[in-house]
């Protein structure tokens, strides 16, 4: 069984899933693997795997990613002819928790960052990535592979590679870019190298960090900055389709998630607008 993992891992790899995707099934599946041992792949096996990982205290949305790795696995074993059919199909089906994104409000991120002030180049380095996630709403992944010839400055672009490797334009800041042109010039960057050559880790634990030291925010991550850009420009007024657009989601119902995040402002509105809600005027 095996050797078809590490056919089924293969074939992920030619199909250009992401290093991180990939990592997840890696995870997903051996952890199956191991618990399977020599047994045969049927429905009460499966059963037993599900259960032990609600036991261990697995959340339902880490459940849920490994029952869909497990299913994209077993439709490969079926291609292959190894079982006849799928038996996550026969299981029924674990409900993902619906989480509303977790965001900064505008008035904080305005005011972290019209009060950063940068005393070299590592400051610059710094705010040109909290500029830049929050100007673009890139994933981690996305900004830390962002080279300098995927950078227009004169049209004030930026050329991403997202999942699947899908290429996308997407406007950037004129603030991301000045700080941008400052780090191009201090590190005499060429055109093949990394704007902010960081792993994801290192990214992560960079926004942590700064976060807490500049505003005593804690546990900040990049994808809040990510919820943060769609969620305020829904707020002022962007229509959901070109925030689908600008965060690259297939479906509009992904991007809807963020209208909930607005329930507050809509509430306002209402509260301002409808004509059965204002106040009698007193005759």
């Amino acid at each position: 069984m095996r050797e078809y993992f590490f056919e089924f891992i293969e074939q992920l790899n030619s199909l250009n899933y992401s290093k991180e995707t990939i990592k997840s099934y890696k995870t997903d599946i051996l952890e199956f693997l191991n618990f399977l041992k020599d047994k045969e792949i049927e429905k009460k096996i499966i059963r037993a795997f599900f259960i032990e990982l609600f036991n261990k205290g697995y959340s339902q949305r880490t459940i849920l990613r490994k029952r869909a790795s497990l299913n994209s696995f077993f439709k490969f074993l079926i291609k292959k002819k190894v079982i006849s059919e799928n038996p996550i199909v026969l299981l029924p089906k674990i409900k993902a928790p619906k989480l509303l994104p977790k965001t900064i409000s505008q008035s904080q991120l305005s005011k972290i960052l019209d009060n950063w002030k940068v005393n070299n180049i590592y400051d610059v380095f710094d705010k040109a990535i909290v500029e830049t996630l929050y100007a673009t709403g890139l994933r981690a992944s996305e900004l830390c592979n962002i080279k300098l010839k995927d950078i227009d400055f004169e049209n004030e672009q930026i050329k991403v590679f997202g999942k699947g490797s899908k290429e996308s334009i997407i406007p950037i800041s004129k603030n991301a870019l000045e700080l941008i042109k400052i780090i191009v010039k201090e590190r005499n960057l060429k055109e093949e190298d990394k704007v902010f050559p960081i792993s994801r880790f290192q990214l992560y634990y960079k926004i942590r960090k700064i976060f807490q030291k500049l505003a005593l925010i804690s546990g900040v991550h990049p994808h809040m900055l990510r919820h943060s850009f769609a969620t305020h420009l829904l707020d002022n007024g962007a229509d959901i389709r070109a925030v689908q657009m600008l965060l690259r989601h297939k479906k509009l119902s992904t991007t809807q998630i963020y209208t909930h995040v607005s329930l507050n402002k809509i509430k306002r509105s209402y509260e301002q607008f409808h004509p059965r809600n204002k106040p009698k005027e007193n005759k």
